[in-house]
């Protein structure tokens, strides 16, 4: 009779044991996030490894995929052309994304849906150069200063920044 009340004993240490590993893992599994959007309000939480690889264009027009994990940020710039005067022309954005580790800057050449969990729950956010393109052609605002990207886009779905912490 003991030997059975130890053994079941044994058997459920064990079992739960293995449950709180297989949680620490998904746990490390997941990347802390900070997203900014343009009205500088900051939304906080952990993005799930679902997405592996993020598609970028180098400054030579080539494309690249990195690992997200490989990512230090994402952010909204304005495009530079390299001719003088050109940043103070309107209209021309795009997503920076930056990596660890390196000085090279690329552009995010794909949109993304991030599911953000949150103490409040899951926030569903999107990231489209595309659409932010679109926006800077409709509402011409210029992103260099910080006051102006308030003006830029009234929609306060779109992100300004992504910060990603390991």
């Amino acid at each position: 009779m003991r030997v059975h009340f130890l053994a079941s004993l044994v058997f459920l240490m064990t079992c739960s044991l293995a449950f709180a590993q297989s949680e620490s893992l998904q746990e490390n599994e997941k990347i802390y996030a900070v997203i900014q959007d343009l009205q500088g309000r900051k939304l906080e939480g952990y993005l799930p490894v679902t997405l592996l690889e993020v598609d970028v264009t180098s400054q030579e027009k080539e494309e690249k995929s990195f690992p997200l994990k490989a990512i230090e940020s994402i952010k909204l710039e304005p495009v530079r052309s390299g001719i003088p005067g050109a940043d103070q022309i309107p209209g021309e954005g795009s997503y920076s994304v930056r990596l660890k580790d390196s000085r090279e800057v690329f552009t995010l050449s794909k949109k993304y849906t991030l599911n953000l969990q949150t103490e409040l729950g899951v926030v569903v956010r999107e990231i489209d150069p595309k659409a932010v393109r679109d926006l800077f052609q409709k509402n011409p605002s210029s992103p260099t200063e910080p006051n102006s990207r308030e003006s830029l886009v009234r929609d306060k779905s779109v992100i300004f920044s992504i910060e990603l912490r390991f």
